[in-house]
């Protein structure tokens, strides 16, 4: 009864998520938090991806430019994907903070 209840709560969700990527801002870690509970809380591939494709759709259509999008979101959604697939962009004026946290290439280690 719980799942079907987060089932009904997904699409609108998606929704928010897209206005907010349009029109609000949003910090990297709290987009990469949504994509990775979304992983784990569903079951079905089109529930577990709806939140990712919904970020890579919006990024689509504003590099179509169907709608403006504010700078620091487009980067951003850049760096999500670039992260998913091992990668990072180096931190500018507009996403420096955000950036720095997630550079593979500046790893502090622990050990010697």
């Amino acid at each position: 009864p719980y799942i079907a209840t987060v089932r009904l709560v997904l699409d609108p969700f998606s929704k928010l998520l897209t206005f907010i990527l349009q029109n609000g801002t949003f910090q990297l870690e709290h987009i990469i938090e949504l994509c990775s509970l979304s992983n784990r809380t569903f079951t079905r591939d089109r529930e577990k991806l709806l939140l990712p494709r919904t970020i890579v759709n919006v990024l689509v259509e504003a590099m179509l430019h169907r709608y403006p999008c504010p700078d620091r979101n487009l980067l951003l959604m850049i760096q999500l994907i670039l992260l998913d697939a091992g990668g990072t962009i180096y931190a500018s004026a507009i996403v420096s903070d955000d950036v720095r946290a997630y550079d593979p290439h500046n790893v502090v280690r622990l050990w010697s």
